[in-house]
């Protein structure tokens, strides 16, 4: 019998392990924020005006040690200890914010084309690879992106946005940077800073370019032809 209730016991015990090991899996696993970005803005207002996208650069200093991956968008803490927070669709974070920069500039008509060059190089070199497709030059680096979640979501990001001509001269250059905190849930903080962190996203991207008053102007202040 004391062999029967013991093995009872492990049996329960066992089942209890797994269920703990099966729900601190589930609350400690992989996170991953979804970048998928749908313009707020359509039209053909600038549709006789090209734009030239260079590659977005990801300047974040523990992305260029190779400390984190590019993928990398911040950290979701479980009891204090830190988990990393990927891109949804594992895609570098540099590409998720070029693909919705060329949503963005083509729902409001411009001509978009992509030059193969970085956003961070110096102005002549950004000038010299637009002499051959004529327009405005886009260039976005990324500086600073870390969410930091435990309930709410701590939020730090950085862009700088230029726009530069071929003759090399810079027509616009904005930071679009901050520090916010973002509503979190005590039920599933996972899931709300999932939810959050793409909403604010997408006011970002907006902010880059349709509600960036400095950079519309420098891209439509020529025709482009």
């Amino acid at each position: 019998m004391r062999i029967t209730a013991s093995g009872s016991t492990f049996g329960f015990g066992g089942r209890l392990l797994t269920a703990t090991f099966l729900l601190l899996s589930a609350c400690a696993g992989p996170k991953r924020i979804a970048f998928d970005y749908a313009p707020q803005t359509t039209g053909s207002h600038y549709a006789s005006t090209r734009v030239t996208l260079f590659q977005v650069e990801d300047r974040r200093p523990y992305i260029v040690d190779h400390e984190k991956s590019p993928d990398w968008v911040g950290f979701w803490r479980w009891y204090g200890i830190p988990f990393n927070v990927t891109t949804e669709s594992h895609r570098p974070f540099a590409e998720e914010v070029s693909r919705a920069l060329v949503r963005e500039l083509t729902s409001l008509g411009f001509e978009v084309r992509s030059a193969q060059i970085s956003a961070g190089a110096d102005d002549l070199a950004l000038a010299a690879a637009l002499r051959a497709e004529g327009g405005r030059g886009l260039a976005v680096v990324i500086e600073r992106w870390r969410a930091n979640t435990n309930v709410n979501t701590a939020l730090d990001y950085s862009f700088r946005v230029r726009v530069v001509d071929s003759e090399g001269r810079t027509l616009a250059n904005t930071p679009i940077e901050d520090s916010v905190s973002l509503p979190g849930s005590w039920v599933d903080p996972p899931a709300a800073m999932s939810t959050q962190v793409s909403l604010f996203y997408r006011e970002t991207v907006g902010n880059m370019v349709s509600q960036n008053p400095a950079v519309l102007r420098a891209l439509v202040s020529v025709s482009g032809r």
